[in-house]
């Protein structure tokens, strides 16, 4: 799927969500499609541009990435090229959806600053890398569960919130909250 068709799968994909239920007959399927019709060059624009920006950081930033080839920092490194092939890669903004597309290109660019401040303290790199990894590893427990998505999200704030305070968070966000967040969603065994 090329970036077009996926922006304009995930505009689909959110208008026809807000409309909150499924046309039950023709009437309403005729009804929503003019309204999905009406607002789909919108919202697939808006998406076109956010995605193209995240685009542009990821090729930066894998260029980066390539520099990067002292043994001190290979785990930073992989744990970072890991964390921008999740953000994107084909499909990207339909996975990512409306919402979440948005904050893309913070994400990455948390990634492109977290790389150029790496060969100066590698050792505390290594040890936030270690915090989220915990939190990570909690993740993989709940992954496959629907009420697990939007603690995906709250793992990329939280890893802004760590390598790149700067950027700012979309919302509040700790190792803490995160963890709690995953705990209601599957209470530890």
């Amino acid at each position: 799927m090329d970036l077009v068709d996926d922006c304009i799968f995930a505009a689909v994909d959110h208008l026809v969500g807000r409309s909150g239920s499924l046309p039950q007959d023709e009437q309403a399927f005729r009804e929503l499609q003019r309204r999905v019709g009406a607002d789909l060059a919108g919202v697939a624009a808006t998406l076109t541009k956010q995605a193209g920006s995240a685009m542009i950081l990821a090729a930066r930033t894998a260029g980066l990435l390539d520099t990067l080839t002292a043994p001190k920092i290979a785990a930073s490194v992989s744990d970072a090229s890991r964390q921008l092939t999740a953000l994107v890669h084909p499909g990207f903004v339909s996975e990512a959806g409306l919402v979440q597309t948005q904050h893309l290109a913070r994400y990455v660019s948390a990634i492109e600053y977290r790389l150029t401040k790496l060969r100066e303290k590698p050792e505390r790199d290594l040890q936030l890398m270690g915090r989220i990894h915990t939190i990570e590893r909690r993740y993989a427990e709940v992954l496959r569960l629907p009420e697990a998505a939007p603690a995906r999200w709250l793992l990329q704030e939280l890893r802004v919130s760590l390598f790149a305070q700067h950027l700012g968070t979309a919302e509040p966000v700790s190792e803490h909250r995160v963890a709690a967040e995953l705990n209601r969603i599957s209470p530890p065994t």
